[in-house]
């Protein structure tokens, strides 16, 4: 009897090793980026994983989008159950983060890498500035602003000069997820603009004498991949009406495209029209629905799902089209591709695509000892 209670506990210990704890899920605010996970009782076509777009909201049949970003879970669970209820009698609907967004923040203006950087949990100014590579020489460090806010309607100005100088060691703030920080030139600043629409990192900025429409979008972290920029507009203060400008000639360095700016002007960068919806699932960092915008092929769904994870294995893709005996697949290889030695395939709406995950090994070493263990134990 005591052998065979011992055999059990060991099985027991293995079990607990071998398979993590399932840990209640805490309430938790929904920001741009999170990965939902969306269980509809009953309802397969609803029980899904998405991923809330920038503008904070979620796509879903016969919901379409619901707005849910700066809600709780709960709220946003009861939110699609009132939506869904003019279709579906008594939704049981519940949400979860499945996979939390990335804490990143944007770093423009006097630095040596401007850019995109993820941060800690408890990051200040003077460390994403490092992240960036430090200050040019002609950074204004007294002037630095931070705009923070879901909405980018908190501005905060920092004095990195009075840090470094040692004499108001509290300037070095924490930075927090969502940051866009600003490093300025030594030169005046001129009044505010407010670049919107499809760029990285929206809302109003500062304008330094002689900015112009390239730097002004680049500040703001440069253009999405859902942008046209084909039809962006510029609007100054008293207009009504923004009058198109073209973005593409002045990104491309043509002098009289790249037009000035005023104080209050507004940028706005509009996104393309969606044609439909497609599927990605597999080993990626955000799998789920996305729509397709202008041409989009699997290189663009791919990286629209942000890349794959360790485990992805982007030599083995295949898109599926189609139902039935009409069934179209193909197989696909995204390193030749990018390589241009095979042929990248476009997108059409209902295309799912599928990211093969890497075969890892057994660890057979580990697998033997236990049941060499147990084996052992149970002929003693």
């Amino acid at each position: 009897m005591f052998r065979k209670l011992t055999v059990i506990a060991l099985i027991l210990t293995v079990a607990a090793v071998l398979v993590p704890p399932v840990s209640a899920a805490n309430e938790q605010v929904i920001t741009p980026g999170d990965i939902l996970s969306i269980t509809a009782l009953g309802e397969p076509d609803l029980t899904k994983r998405v991923v809330v777009d920038s503008y904070g909201k979620i796509t879903l049949p016969l919901a379409n989008e619901v707005e849910v970003g700066g809600l709780t879970t709960t709220e946003a669970a009861a939110k699609l159950r009132n939506q869904l209820s003019q279709f579906i009698k008594n939704p049981q609907v519940t949400i979860e983060i499945a996979e939390p967004a990335k804490r990143m923040v944007v770093v423009s203006g006097a630095v040596k890498t401007p850019g995109l950087y993820e941060i800690g949990l408890n990051s200040n100014v003077l460390g994403v500035l490092t992240q960036a590579g430090g200050y040019t020489p002609e950074a204004d460090l007294s002037s630095i602003t931070i705009t923070r806010g879901q909405k980018r309607d908190t501005i905060l100005s920092v004095n990195m000069a009075e840090f470094l100088s040692g004499s108001r060691p509290e300037a070095n703030i924490a930075v927090l997820p969502g940051d866009t920080i600003v490093v300025p030139e030594r030169n005046p600043v001129q009044g505010m603009i407010f670049v919107l629409g499809e760029v990285n990192q929206r809302g109003p900025m500062q304008m330094r004498q002689g900015m112009t429409l390239r730097e002004a979008i680049a500040s703001a972290g440069g253009v999405t991949t859902m942008a046209d920029t084909t039809k962006v507009t510029l609007k100054h203060k008293d207009d009504t009406v923004g009058a198109p400008v073209d973005f593409i000639k002045a990104s491309s360095g043509d002098p009289t495209a790249n037009v000035a700016l005023l104080p209050g002007d507004t940028i706005f960068v509009p996104g393309m029209e969606s044609q439909g919806m497609f599927t990605i699932i597999g080993p990626v960092a955000r799998p789920g629905q996305y729509p397709i915008r202008g041409s989009m092929y699997v290189t663009d769904a791919v990286a629209a799902a942000g890349g794959t994870t360790e485990r992805g294995n982007l030599s083995s893709v295949r898109l599926n089209r189609g139902s039935g005996d009409r069934m179209q697949t193909f197989k696909l290889n995204v390193p030749k591709i990018t390589e241009g030695r095979a042929q990248n395939v476009a997108i059409q709406p209902g295309d799912t695509i599928l990211v093969s995950e890497r075969k890892e090994p057994v660890d057979k070493m580990r697998a033997g000892g236990l049941l060499v263990s147990i084996l052992y134990l149970l002929t003693r």
